[in-house]
């Protein structure tokens, strides 16, 4: 959260982890202007990753104008720092079509990962979207597995299928934990 990146910043500091900062969390409707702001401060402060939910309010609206400009202008703020952004585009909301105009406005602004969700919606990574979104965009952009992950096999089973990150959360993590894994 905005709020933690100077202390997880500080945190990580020398480690293979990286910060990060979820921009426009957890629904995306921030305004422009806001998500740029919140970003920029956690870029100033050392974080080395963007997530930054789509704005479903405009993107249901079909104003998908607004969608890819503010994309595209995180996308220029975090290359500035050579940081990549992370789209969620919260596939639980969203039909095949919309997944699908969500990743070409993804690839069109030069974001580095699809990301599907962010685990407080309706939905959670399923293999159909994996598959979708790598199939008609995993030759230009990498995809991250994201949201109700429920087991390190899941996690193992999205990368297998061809998606570059997988996420999970504490059970996840309690399983490597459990396996004598120490981050």
């Amino acid at each position: 959260f905005p709020s933690c990146v100077k202390e997880v910043v500080k945190r990580l500091e020398g480690s293979k982890v990286h910060s990060q900062i979820a921009t426009g969390f957890p629904m995306g409707n921030h305004m422009m202007e806001t998500k740029l702001t919140e970003a920029k401060i956690a870029l100033d402060t050392g974080v080395k990753e963007v997530d930054m939910v789509m704005n479903l309010h405009r993107f249901f609206s079909k104003d998908y104008g607004y969608v890819q400009e503010e994309l595209t202008k995180m996308v220029e703020l975090a290359a500035g720092y050579d940081v990549k952004v992370k789209l969620i585009i919260e596939t639980g909301y969203l039909n095949d079509e919309q997944k699908l105009i969500a990743g070409k406005i993804a690839v069109d602004a030069g974001a580095g990962f699809i990301k599907t969700c962010t685990g407080f919606g309706p939905g959670r990574a399923t293999v159909h979207d994996i598959g979708l979104l790598l199939d008609n965009f995993g030759d230009k952009i990498k995809i991250k597995a994201s949201g109700g992950i429920a087991s390190l096999d899941d996690a193992a089973g999205f990368v297998a299928m061809g998606a570059s990150r997988s996420a999970g959360r504490h059970n996840v993590i309690d399983q490597l934990t459990a396996m004598g894994y120490r981050p």
